[in-house]
């Protein structure tokens, strides 16, 4: 099997969304034409290895603008880690599987936020 990571073009706000279903329909439809499968699923092979998962990259004018990597600290990474398992509810299915903490994820019960830390639920970008 492969383990493949695509990325989209820039998108705002809800066509984010719209742009990766009609990949995976893509994908999907792509994979029939050749007789390949294709899953999404977090941790297809279970066991003691990553699993595969959907991270997405971000900005904001505010965010890009100077001291925009305080504005992500102070003002959005509270946001997010008070709204945590309402969010990792609604990523998906069977991502306790793959969210363990170990292997480079964080655990799907905790929010953490790092920079240039891969084990965190949010990895803010060393530089900005």
């Amino acid at each position: 099997g492969i383990n493949a990571e695509y990325m989209g073009g820039i998108t705002q706000g809800m066509e984010c969304g719209d742009h990766h279903l009609l990949a995976q329909y893509l994908l999907s439809r792509i994979g029939e034409d050749y007789g390949v499968s294709v899953s999404f699923e977090p941790k297809l092979i279970k066991g003691d290895w990553n699993g595969s998962g959907c991270h997405v990259n971000f900005s904001t004018n505010e965010t890009r603008k100077k001291n925009g990597l305080d504005t992500i600290m102070k003002d959005y990474m509270p946001k997010l880690e008070e709204a945590h398992n309402v969010f990792v509810q609604l990523y998906g299915e069977k991502n306790n599987e793959r969210l363990t903490g170990r292997h480079e994820t964080s655990d799907i019960s905790q929010f953490s936020v790092g920079e240039g830390n891969r084990g965190c639920s949010i990895r803010v970008p060393v530089c900005t």
